[in-house]
Parts: C-alpha cells; sequence; structure tokens
C-alpha cells in the first residue's frame, strides 16, 4: 500500500503499543502509550495522550522523511512490529511493537484483546507499505 508516515503513525497512536528507535549506537524504547503528536518543521514529536505539554513528559522526537518503507514482521511467540526502513540501512531504525500478545506475568498467557486488535488493523491496513510525501495516499 502506498501512504505517508504521518498517515500510518495516525492509525498507531491510539493502540499504545511500544516504539523502539534503534541505530549502531543504542536502542531506546518508548512506552506510555495511547500516543499523541504534533509536527513541526520537519519532525514528529510524540508523546503520551494524557500530558497536555509534550515537553513535561517522557516523549520521542522523530524525522521521518528518510524512511522509505514499512512492514509488519511476526514472530513466533513475540508481538509483532511494524518495521520502519530508510535506504542505508538492513536494520530498521524505527519499530512499532502493537499491544503485548502476552501476559508474562500469568506464564505468556494469551491476551486475545491484543490480538484481535492487530488483526483488525491489519485488515484494514495491510502488511507492506511504500511511504511517500505528504498525500501519498492512494
Amino acid at each position: 500500500m502506498k501512504t505517508d508516515f504521518e498517515t500510518l503513525l495516525i492509525s498507531l497512536l491510539p493502540l499504545g503499543g511500544t516504539f523502539l528507535m534503534r541505530n549502531e549506537f543504542s536502542t531506546g524504547e518508548f512506552k506510555d502509550g495511547p500516543y499523541t503528536f504534533k509536527k513541526g518543521k520537519g519532525w514528529y514529536t510524540i508523546y503520551p495522550e494524557k500530558q497536555q505539554n509534550s515537553e513535561r513528559a517522557s516523549h520521542i522526537h522523530l524525522r521521518a522523511q528518510e524512511l522509505s518503507f514499512a512492514k509488519i514482521e511476526v514472530f513466533e511467540k513475540r508481538t509483532p512490529q511494524l518495521q520502519f526502513f530508510d535506504k542505508k540501512r538492513e536494520k530498521a531504525p524505527l519499530v512499532f511493537t502493537f499491544p503485548s500478545f502476552y501476559n508474562w506475568e500469568k506464564d505468556a498467557e494469551p491476551i486475545q484483546d491484543h490480538q484481535k486488535v492487530f488483526e483488525n488493523w491489519v485488515s484494514q491496513w495491510g502488511r507492506d507499505f511504500e511511504l511517500g510525501g505528504e498525500n501519498a495516499n492512494s
């Protein structure tokens, strides 16, 4: 599906989940959804929906212009991810992990509601995305 980063972001933020940002030096996790965002000059600031001011809470700043495609990755006994790639890296620098499929405090008991959220999202949006500029929807 051809779309833009912002459209996908808007579809993901209410779900909660976890954002992972990674590079050759580090990996950061951002867990405190559901989220909202504001857009600045070339940047997206993502922060917890319950906060009125993005700078007063944990938040992340993203530059999404270089992200060219995204795809769903499903792993055995792990929660699926939407991985965002640029043309330079083999490993996704930005990852959204859907709400956990398993309750690890209860011996990995499946969380059926979260699995349904994922299934519904994929049936609406798909699994592979070509990211273009603004208004790239088709």
